[in-house]
């Protein structure tokens, strides 16, 4: 950047957030190799991996000290109802 070489720091820096994200998606398929490819839609817009670990803690947390309420079941049924491009809301 200090040499005027902006075009290339920038590209450098979006090929880095890119590389970023391919690893922090593998990292989830190899903990959770079953999880369904499902992008979701951020509020800007941004379509990003379904956080499939952290969909299952969130569900197995709620579902902690309920009698016969299964968390797989729960989250498995959420799955059936996402789709492509789900919005967080």
């Amino acid at each position: 950047m200090r040499s005027g070489e902006h075009k290339i720091a920038r590209s450098y820096v979006l090929y880095r957030a890119e590389r970023a994200q391919q690893r922090s998606d593998s990292d989830i398929e190899s903990e959770h190799p079953d999880a369904p490819k499902i992008k979701v839609s951020l509020p800007n817009g941004e379509l990003q991996n379904l956080d499939y670990g952290r969909l299952c803690l969130i569900v197995e947390e709620a579902c902690q000290g309920l009698a016969e309420v299964s968390a797989q079941r729960i989250i498995d049924e959420a799955i059936k109802n996402l789709y492509d491009g789900v919005t967080l809301q």
